[in-house]
């Protein structure tokens, strides 16, 4: 009996070591408290339940204190006997029990038919990898890229004016520029790109002459002439990778692509000091001819490299060959009391161009 009474100690003490919680207390005359199921009760014996067993106590309640049974609260001291009508504790007991057993057997149809998806989803496949797929493939197909070239040339073509003649000039820049790429994945190693730039270029000159003559006349010339110019590219392409985008590995891949600027042109000029009218007037399609020579179209190919640090971000580096093509017609007409002058520019050219840089990709 006392190796059953010491067994009905120490299994309940390992368990609630383990933090698992049960509804029912016995306090046994030596002052342990021992938290339980209670599975049976009669005046003579306790029945105790732990996982699937039940323990008998061999000495039945004769060393039992006090018995705490779940929301009935304390129903046997040792010194009173059963404090409630001992039929209601047995219903109450066996009541919780058929409950508990009915809870046990939906938690297991539950596990069963949990367990039962999981296997067919791996028999379809749906949770199954590939056994060609790598763990640490980018797998996200959005992509933000901020690029950044340091310099490249940069020319914008204007006109110019020299005693009734007109040609176009050209300014010629080093200027850096920062693009916004978007890609999309198509397949694991190609990938539809989309660019867009921007670029802007002002100036704003004033000149004065002013003479003093000896018979104390003044002779006062000046203009004001201001100028600016914004373009916006936008490119579209595709990026193929030699290998997949794999974390923490460097993919080597080629651009092809092809795009057009969009060029915004405005042109201020005003004299100084003349109050005078001219006597004479110029008609052109300048501001027109200008943005047309500057809004080009291009084919563009390079090729680069991206080293991806996890699913969401990337380094990478490329150099672009940039062609680009444009052709546009400048009328000029010039009319005085003595003369009109009618002059046409026809303007066709082409251009190559290098851009390297460096960007990231934000993958999502």
């Amino acid at each position: 009996m006392k190796k059953k009474l010491s067994m009905l100690l120490v299994i309940p003490i390992l368990l609630f070591s383990q933090n698992q919680t049960y509804p029912d207390t016995v306090i046994l005359d030596q002052g342990k408290v021992i938290p339980c199921i209670i599975s049976k009760l009669d005046e003579e014996k306790i029945i105790l339940k732990y996982g699937d067993h039940d323990y008998e106590s061999g000495t039945g309640i004769v060393n039992v204190k006090k018995i705490v049974l779940d929301e009935k609260g304390i129903i046997y001291k040792k010194t009173s006997g059963f404090l409630s009508d001992f039929n209601s504790i047995e219903k109450y007991i066996l009541k919780r029990k058929t409950f508990l057993a009915k809870q046990k057997r939906k938690q297991e149809k539950a596990k069963k038919k949990k367990q039962f998806s999981k296997n067919l989803s791996q028999i379809n496949g749906k949770n199954k990898k590939d056994k060609y797929e790598d763990e640490n493939a980018n797998l996200n197909r959005l992509s933000f890229g901020i690029f950044y070239v340091p310099i490249y040339s940069s020319n914008f073509i204007f006109v110019a004016e020299n005693y009734g003649s007109v040609y176009p000039r050209y300014v010629s820049s080093n200027a850096s520029m920062i693009e916004g790429q978007f890609s999309y994945r198509l397949t694991s190693r190609m990938n539809f790109t989309f660019d867009i730039g921007y670029t802007s270029l002002y100036a704003k000159i004033r000149n004065e002459t002013h003479t003093d003559y000896a018979d104390g006349d003044q002779y006062n010339y000046g203009k004001k002439n201001m100028a600016s110019i914004k373009s916006v590219v936008f490119n579209v392409g595709f990026k193929f990778y030699f290998n997949d985008l794999m974390n923490h590995k460097v993919s080597p891949y080629l651009l092809i692509g092809g795009g057009k600027q969009i060029a915004f042109y405005n042109e201020e000029n005003e004299e100084l000091f003349n109050d005078t009218p001219t006597s004479y007037t110029v008609e052109d399609n300048k501001e027109e001819f200008i943005k047309q020579i500057n809004s080009p179209i291009n084919i563009n190919c390079g090729f680069g490299v991206e080293y991806s640090f996890n699913e969401s971000l990337s380094l990478f580096s490329n150099i672009r060959l940039f062609n680009t093509k444009y052709n546009a017609n400048y009328d000029y007409r010039y009319v005085s009391d003595s003369q009109t002058k009618n002059k046409i520019v026809k303007l066709e050219s082409s251009e190559i161009n290098t851009r390297i840089g460096l960007g990231l990709n934000f993958y999502f």
